[in-house]
């Protein structure tokens, strides 16, 4: 496998089954991929965001289950 940066018309991206056959087809593919990389790097902001909240409220109530409650508005899960 090429592992060098280059550029051409046809061309194959990360898969064998994603390759490109014209200069806008090469063009919606890097849309696409900066595209996926702002929707992980999104979920991972969301992920820390959610992460640092719980640790906080842990920190505060110093019950798990109290934070649990609290993160979801109030309902309770039944065991």
């Amino acid at each position: 496998m090429k592992m060098s940066f280059h550029i051409g018309e046809n061309e194959i991206i990360l898969f064998d089954e994603w390759h490109t056959m014209s200069w806008d087809g090469l063009g919606w593919s890097m849309v696409g991929i900066i595209l996926l990389t702002s929707i992980y790097e999104g979920l991972k902001s969301y992920r820390d965001h959610l992460y640092i909240n719980v640790t906080r409220l842990k920190k505060n109530t110093g019950n798990s289950r109290e934070s649990f409650d609290v993160i979801t508005k109030g309902s309770t899960v039944q065991k």
